[in-house]
């Protein structure tokens, strides 16, 4: 038997995935007064077929840092939670840690 039923939601959801992906991989756009365009203005005219041309990039160093650092960060906090479960292991295998 087959459950078609979250077909429907599955094609919606790809649906959204890409028009983020498509935002998020490009310039945000700006109004010809050099102001960002709305996040609202901007999906309605991409769902309109007619998306705003992209601005042009900026200097993003400082975002890359920020996002380098977070990234670094939250894989330091991994391999410390695993070093601590490793150690609690092996600490367990010789009759150590407390119970």
């Amino acid at each position: 038997m087959r459950d078609d039923t979250m077909l429907p939601l599955g094609i919606l959801m790809l649906g959204a995935v890409a028009i983020m992906a498509f935002i998020a991989m490009r310039p945000w756009p700006v109004t010809p007064s050099s102001k960002p365009l709305k996040p609202g203005a901007y999906v309605v005219e991409i769902l309109q077929g007619h998306p705003p041309a992209a601005s042009e990039p900026v200097d993003r160093q400082g975002q890359i840092t920020e996002i380098e650092n977070g990234l670094t960060a939250l894989v330091l906090i991994w391999a410390v939670s695993k070093v601590a479960s490793g150690a609690t292991s092996v600490l367990g295998a010789l009759g150590l840690a407390g119970e």
